[in-house]
């Protein structure tokens, strides 16, 4: 059987006059082959005004088959009559006819893969296809590849795996693998026409008898599935770009949706193109909005299928029958992308304004801002706020009027849309915190300045941490916040870090910003850095005022009486039960010095000053170790020197009202440390670390002058009151020096005697206060005691004070945990006298329970009982 009695040339009528081709071809062009005139025509998709593509150099001989390139710079046309394949130029304008390419004979249809390498070339009367490798120029053909008898229609999978071949006169389909070139054969009756296949690959749709027979082309090998049957016989089919419907071009002059997205497959409702308009050939726009029918009867019908059901339009008259119909691909647009970036808290404009379509229209951008949020616009300027600073990416994807994009659309002859990745701009861009910090990279006990411009927070005050370590707070006036002088942790690793703010110590951070820590030898240790300044304290005092008036009232209250007198009493009646093991373990150092020999004024100096060097640098290490960074490191070599210097300073301050008493009186001067009291200095330490408590503080060191003879009680609590007067004087002067020094010792290359200055002045007033707030409570072995009998009011003044300024350091936020809370410093305070009321009520209790018995009270009265006889003791 030869080609022209193949059913679909059954009526060949007219002539055409349109107009000639003039102008290069636009996105979405629907070309037909109008096969007794010739001719190609072109039909506007907007206007449907048809110019004719003609040549008379070289002319078109039956022109059947129809396929474009992806690029659409190239269309590709059959020559049913001349067994060649004319190449049409649609870059020239007007569109170009170039030399035919020979293939077999009676060239009926053709297919170009989605990549746009070869075309494939159904030859009815030789039963082959022939492949035309378009990357050589000319496009040369290659060896025709046997297939069934009378290849009719012909389409490539969208992966480029298979060509389909629908083999008319063999009631079969010829799959050729486009890897090896083996040919495989499925029956499916019916005199096979068209074929379309869905744009995922997976599945082969031919128009066979009444029937349109699914073909699986997942299964190896590929398989029939049932056919879906239809009311009359299909000659074309094409699938839409999104692979959700089919429509068949039918002969009784209809048109039928198949819906694929159902499972089976579903029949729509059929619609007439017309009783004269014999539809043939079909194929579907870039947006699947039109399908166009090539009709047989000189027409080419548009069909509205965005209506349900679709709508049928007018004809398009191209003077000639149409059988091959392509619409030209849509291209993918260029994307192109301007950011101007604010910083966080402030509108960051993406502009894509400068981004192009072939078709000359953009109708979607696709924006994705980077930080998980992302947007889809008309317009192409959009802004963004940011909520944290840092590095993004922003991307935007544009959309083609013709609904092209980055994705390639195929269903097996022509492109529909040539996606790229030029479709898509992306561009990183750094956001600044509005949050900003000066300088951006600095050294452990460095000074920064923290300034935001536009503070969103309306929390007053502000939690400022570095990393999970809470540092400062500050209130900002109105939206300016601004921290001149914040000093970066002691220990604070080598690396990046992150400063934020928030509304509360352990909060979710409201805005961020990035230091970098770099290496240096001499910097502030964490214990310096931690001292709170004079403005932190302030907001403390109210707190600490109320806290402290409670303790004195507390104190007061011992000191009336209970459980105080009994606690003397209780002391008193058995001092000796209590020193008598400790002088017989320690001979030497519960010996009773008071009645030694006295000693030269040189050795007595000599002595006195190496055992208060000794206590001061005990003391000092002590200290110390509050520094969660101790170790062996001149930033502990400073702060151990700072320490010893600020413990000698407060001991001796406070001793200066005796020792000039004693000179005056010409009595005996001489020095005690209370050994026990350095035992306590370690558990307070301890408790500070364990609790993470900052600065952290130690209680419990004692270096007195004793005059020997001793003073009354009046006497001695006059110059007690008049020594912790001193310190008081003594620890507020020091705290305000702190502030010159601070900020000097926090500059870029502090000088060692800033750093040991520093911390000098810190132990003068932490300790200078912690005496204030512990050492006047009225307890038989306390000064407090003294101060209370001899001047009550005098001893309020001196506790209150005392134990407010102690206590509003620890209410101060320090470099604590991200958790630490205002109450936390106060848990030790309460602990301490917890575990002292305990002891001392167990010990009056035992006391009271065991009397000292006759033999017991005859050893005792031989034992001296001097009082300055107690627990151990270092003397000179």
């Amino acid at each position: 059987m030869t080609l022209t009695l193949a059913p679909a040339l059954a009526a060949l009528v007219g002539t055409t006059s349109a107009a000639a081709s003039t102008s290069p071809m636009s996105a979405g062009t629907i070309l037909v082959t109008n096969l007794n005139a010739n001719a190609v025509s072109a039909i506007n998709p907007t206007t449907h005004a048809v110019s004719v593509i003609k040549s008379s150099s070289h002319p078109f001989n039956g022109p059947l088959g129809i396929a474009i390139t992806p690029n659409g710079s190239f269309a590709y046309v059959t020559n049913s009559l001349g067994d060649t394949v004319s190449p049409i130029n649609l870059a020239t304008s007007p569109a170009t006819v170039d030399a035919p390419i020979r293939v077999g004979s009676g060239p009926a249809a053709i297919a170009i893969a989605p990549n746009g390498r070869f075309a494939y070339v159904t030859n009815f009367n030789s039963d082959t296809v022939t492949p035309i490798d378009l990357a050589t120029t000319p496009a040369t053909a290659g060896r025709p590849i046997a297939v069934g008898a009378g290849p009719w229609s012909i389409a490539v999978s969208p992966d480029g795996n298979y060509v389909c071949v629908s083999n008319s006169e063999a009631n079969s389909v010829s799959l050729i693998a486009t890897a090896t070139g083996a040919v495989s054969t499925i029956q499916v009756g019916g005199r096979p026409q068209a074929i379309a296949i869905s744009p995922d690959s997976y599945t082969a749709y031919v128009a066979n008898g009444n029937q349109v027979t699914p073909i699986n082309l997942r299964t190896h090998p590929a398989t029939a599935e049932a056919p879906i049957a239809m009311s009359t016989q299909p000659l074309g089919i094409a699938v839409t770009p999104n692979g959700e419907t089919a429509y068949s071009a039918n002969a009784d002059n209809t048109i039928t949706p198949i819906v694929l997205r159902t499972n089976p497959p579903t029949l729509g409702r059929s619609v007439t193109t017309g009783s004269l308009s014999q539809p043939d050939g079909i194929a579907i726009n870039t947006q699947g909005t039109t399908a166009y029918t090539a009709n047989t009867g000189t027409t080419v019908t548009p069909i509205d299928l965005t209506t349900s059901p679709v709508r049928v339009e007018a004809p398009i008259y191209v003077g000639a029958a149409s059988f091959g119909i392509a619409v030209l691909s849509d291209q993918a647009p260029t994307a192109r992308l301007q950011i101007t970036p604010a910083p966080v808290g402030a509108k960051t404009v993406f502009n894509a304004s400068a981004s192009t379509s072939p078709d000359g229209r953009i109708s979607r951008y696709t924006w994705n801002f980077g930080d998980g949020t992302s947007a889809v616009t008309r317009t192409p300027i959009i802004s963004h706020v940011y909520r944290h600073a840092g590095s993004y990416q922003a991307t935007v994807i544009v959309t083609s009027a013709g609904g092209t994009s980055l994705a390639t659309t195929y269903t097996g002859q022509t492109v529909s849309n040539n996606g790229n990745g030029r479709a898509r701009a992306v561009k990183s861009f750094y956001v600044a915190a509005l949050l900003q910090v000066r300088p951006s990279r600095g050294s452990p006990g460095a000074a920064i300045a923290l300034r935001d411009t536009n503070f969103l927070g309306a929390c007053r005050p502000v939690y400022i941490r570095f990393g999970n370590h809470l540092i400062a707070q500050t209130s900002p006036v109105g939206q300016l916040l601004d921290v001149p002088h914040l000093v970066i942790p002691g220990n604070a690793a080598v690396g990046g870090h992150q400063i934020s703010l928030s509304c509360s110590a352990g909060g979710p951070a409201l805005v961020s910003v990035q230091l970098t820590v770099v290496p240096t030898l001499n910097h502030l240790s964490e214990f310096s850095v931690a001292m709170p300044s004079l403005g932190q304290m302030g907001r403390s005092l109210p707190g600490a005022g109320v806290l402290g008036i409670l303790m004195v009232l507390l104190s007061r209250i011992i000191g009336a009486g209970f459980p105080s007198e009994w606690i003397d009493r209780t002391y008193e009646e058995n001092r000796e039960r209590f020193t008598r093991p400790l002088r017989r373990r320690f001979p030497r150092l519960m010996r009773d010095r008071s009645r030694a020999t006295p000693q030269s004024t040189a050795r007595r100096v000599v002595g006195g000053s190496a055992i208060f060097i000794a206590f001061a640098a005990f003391g000092g290490l002590v200290n110390s170790i509050l520094d969660p960074s101790f170790g062996w490191n001149r930033t502990t070599l400073w702060l151990f020197i700072g320490q010893c210097i600020g413990i000698g300073i407060i001991s001796v301050t406070g001793q200066i009202p005796t020792v000039i008493v004693g000179l005056r009186q010409h009595k005996r001067i001489r020095l005690q440390v209370l050994l026990g009291g350095l035992a306590i200095a370690i558990i307070c330490v301890g408790a500070s670390r364990a609790i993470g408590l900052s600065p952290g503080y130690c209680y419990g060191l004692i270096a007195t002058f004793l005059v020997i003879p001793e003073l009354d009680d009046k006497d001695r609590g006059r110059l007690h009151a008049l020594g912790s007067v001193c310190v008081l004087v003594a620890s507020s002067t020091a705290f305000l020096l702190t502030t010159v020094v601070f900020r000097a010792a926090t500059g870029a290359s502090p000088s060692p005697w800033l750093l040991i200055a520093d911390p000098a002045l810190n132990v003068t007033f932490l300790a200078g206060f912690a005496s204030l707030a512990f050492g006047m409570f009225p307890l038989p072995f306390l000064p407090g005691r003294h101060v209370a009998k001899w001047n009550e009011t005098i001893w309020l003044a001196l506790s209150g004070v005392g134990l407010i300024g102690f206590v509003a350091v620890l209410l101060t936020p320090g470099s604590g945990s991200s958790g630490e809370q205002h109450h936390v410093g106060l848990v030790p305070i309460l602990a301490a006298f917890a575990v002292f009321a305990a002891l001392s009520l167990s010990a009056i209790l035992y006391f009271h329970k065991h009397p000292i018995e006759q033999a017991e009270e005859a050893e005792t009265a031989a034992e001296p009982t001097d009082g300055s006889v107690g627990l151990p003791t270092a003397e000179a």
